[in-house]
């Protein structure tokens, strides 16, 4: 299946502009700021609607429009290799939602490297207070390593604390990032090898699914992954594991040619397609809590 002609041009962009080496550049000099000096966006339009509080010193953030009926609220966790704050590609990502229909909880998780390893508890006491303070349907979505956040979160809940469905963007289960040369060298986005050096601290451990137990109950959830991630076998094992347990609902989507995070880049018709079809599964999904 042919790629369309703005995915096409977006991919000799990115070659042409070193995209990847620029991005693990930055990658590694925020790793060496303390976290209030990375660089964050919390900018939307006018008239999306927000409210924002702090559990123990972190920003919990919630967009909504009040020109459309809710029909659900989403728990979203952004990507960034557990280093980034939220970005401007993901706010416009977040926009899709609302224009969907669904008010959004982004929490601000804690980073690599000194306080990544509270964020596994952070993010379950938000997600429970969450859980039980917004009414009707819930769902959840994470993209990159916020995919992987979000997946010990399913694992770390009781079944009746579970949202109605869960979609994960560009997980990267195997945080040591064992590719093939070929698949790391076609990996436009993320170099497998730096990636490696930057995930090696030790609270990345929770969030490593190279191994897991095939009884795990996760509800249902859909795996989102570009054709060209290093991380597609590493995928494609982690869901059949997951699939194990019957009372799973797991499904995969391995779009190709198209690369890691790709439902950030707004201007791909790929991307377009991918988000309604993430509204799509969400709300086949939906019941009430």
């Amino acid at each position: 299946m042919a790629i369309s002609n703005e995915a096409t041009i977006l991919h000799e962009k990115l070659q042409a502009m070193h995209y990847r080496e620029q991005l693990m550049q930055t990658f590694s000099n925020n790793l060496e700021l303390p976290e209030n000096q990375r660089a964050k966006s919390t900018n939307f339009p006018r008239r999306v609607q927000q409210r924002m509080y702090q559990e123990d010193g972190y920003d919990v953030l919630t967009v909504w429009l009040d020109d459309k009926p809710v029909k659900g609220d989403l728990m979203v966790l952004h990507g960034g290799a557990f280093i980034m704050p939220i970005s401007p590609a993901f706010n416009q990502l977040v926009v899709q939602f609302l224009k969907c229909g669904y008010r959004v909880c982004l929490p601000e998780y804690p980073l690599a490297p000194t306080a990544l390893s509270h964020s596994r508890a952070w993010l379950l006491k938000v997600y429970r207070k969450w859980f039980k303070q917004s009414e009707g349907a819930h769902f959840l979505f994470g993209e990159s390593a916020g995919a992987n956040l979000a997946l010990r979160l399913l694992l770390d809940l009781e079944r009746s604390e579970q949202p109605c469905a869960t979609e994960l963007l560009s997980i990267c289960p195997d945080l040591s990032f064992t590719a093939s040369p070929e698949a790391i060298a076609n990996d436009l986005i993320l170099d497998a090898n730096i990636m490696r050096t930057l995930q090696g601290h030790a609270a990345v451990a929770d969030f490593d699914f190279k191994t897991l137990d095939e009884s795990q109950f996760v509800g249902s959830v859909h795996f989102d992954t570009g054709g060209n991630e290093c991380n597609v076998p590493a995928v494609k094992q982690l869901t059949q594991q997951l699939a194990y347990n019957e009372k799973n609902d797991i499904t995969v989507t391995i779009s190709e040619g198209m690369i890691h995070d790709f439902m950030l880049w707004q201007m791909l018709p790929e991307a377009k397609a991918a988000i309604k079809a993430v509204d799509v599964f969400f709300q086949k999904n939906q019941t009430d809590k």
